[in-house]
């Protein structure tokens, strides 16, 4: 299945809550890649660079939670 672009999504279920940060290199955006498809649920998501957008408010803030966990770890 196609994975939605954050344009696409807003047209077809309203609103994105969009971050960018900066690249932090290769390693670091497979671990975000590899947390945000493993999280519970099937909520949509979609990271393009160093750019991710996220279904929910709800859903950024866990991320922004995990990154500054993950990052000061």
């Amino acid at each position: 299945m196609k994975r939605l672009t954050p344009i696409e999504h807003a047209r077809a279920k309203g609103k994105t809550v969009t971050m960018s940060m900066p690249d932090r290199g290769p390693e670091v955006r497979a671990r975000i890649i590899a947390w945000l498809e493993k999280r519970p649920g099937d909520r949509w998501f979609y990271v393009q660079g160093d750019n991710y957008a996220f279904e929910t408010a709800a859903d950024a803030a866990a991320f922004k939670q995990w990154l500054m966990d993950a990052l000061a770890a």
